[in-house]
């Protein structure tokens, strides 16, 4: 029997993937739990030039261009408070 699907052509591969391959999410699971750590470094009080300097090394490797963006805003934000 032939399921009903969308059609994949031209569709994002982050989607194909999480759909097909039954995946939770489309990054590794050192590259989710670092992001996230950092973005929780973010929302802390103080930031120390050790942390900012680890935090923006971190946010310079990443290659996903909207999570790149979303990271250079929140740093942008905190440390203009700072």
């Amino acid at each position: 029997m032939i399921k009903n699907r969308d059609n994949t052509f031209a569709q994002n591969i982050h989607k194909l993937f999480k759909d097909d391959f039954f995946m939770d999410s489309t990054f590794g699971e050192f590259a989710k739990e670092t992001v996230e750590g950092v973005i929780n470094d973010l929302k802390e009080d103080e930031v120390t030039d050790e942390d900012f300097e680890r935090i923006k090394k971190i946010s310079e490797l990443i290659g996903e261009p909207v999570l790149k963006s979303y990271l250079r805003k929140l740093i942008n934000k905190k440390f203009k408070e700072m």
